[in-house]
């Protein structure tokens, strides 16, 4: 149950009425998932929403390949797993952060966020990609060494870093 005075199920920034809202291209939620309101004569911001936006499901839905890449695109040959019956994870092997472990090994990149993206240093040759909230890819680079800036809305990010066979995955606020 989710109850507040705007209590909503989808995800916006900004405007005060819904044609001002910037929503995700598509909007699901669990169906068992209940909405209630402290004010129902002020639903705030979300209080809104036509019928039709938000697709509900039952929550065995989200626990299958199908609905992820149906739904979302979402890539299960290199960015995520899934077994039947259970949420989806990120692909990723040993060395999954940019945090060294006791000098073990070196800082090999450095993110840093800020209100106009993500700034990233780097000591070797990468690849990247990286994921909204909804598993989407926003961004995609091949290959770079030392240092990017990719500009980025407001929001919550899955960063994907391939060097030399390793991954590394980061998640980043963008504020």
């Amino acid at each position: 149950t989710i109850g507040a005075a705007t209590s909503n199920l989808f995800f916006c920034r900004r405007g005060p009425s819904y044609a001002d809202f910037e929503l995700f291209d598509k909007v699901y939620a669990r169906d068992d998932i209940k909405l209630y309101y402290f004010n129902p004569s002020d639903k705030g911001r979300g209080g809104e929403i036509p019928e039709g936006i938000i697709n509900y499901f039952p929550v065995e839905v989200y626990k299958t390949k199908q609905f992820y890449e149906t739904n979302l695109s979402w890539d299960f040959n290199n960015t995520w797993d899934i077994k039947e019956g259970e949420f989806p994870t990120l692909k990723r092997n040993q060395i999954s952060n940019s945090l060294p472990s006791k000098g073990e090994r070196p800082l090999k990149y450095k993110l840093i966020s800020n209100k106009e993206g993500i700034d990233i240093q780097f000591s070797c040759v990468f690849s990247m990609s990286i994921y909204d909230l909804t598993g989407k890819k926003v961004f995609d680079l091949m290959s770079t060494t030392n240092h990017v800036f990719i500009p980025l809305k407001r929001g919550i990010y899955l960063i994907k870093l391939t060097e030399n066979g390793n991954q590394y995955s980061d998640k980043v606020i963008v504020f």
